[in-house]
């Protein structure tokens, strides 16, 4: 989400994320509503990073079913 988004509250973004199991809320600086259009760097970079090293840390609510 980006940090200067007039559509969408960012602490609407936080509360939301926090409501979904598993999920983790990530902010960019300096875009708007259009993330991945206004800065596509970031964006990348936070999708490789997840990509190569997943979440920071194991949710505790993590379910190991079968």
């Amino acid at each position: 989400m980006g940090e200067e988004d007039r559509w969408v509250p960012i602490g609407l973004g936080r509360a939301l994320a926090a409501g979904i199991t598993r999920s983790a809320f990530v902010s960019v600086p300096r875009a708007g509503h259009s993330v991945q259009e206004e800065s596509p760097e970031d964006v990348n970079h936070l999708i490789i990073r997840f990509l190569k090293d997943g979440l920071p840390r194991v949710p505790a609510d993590l379910a190991f079913g079968h």
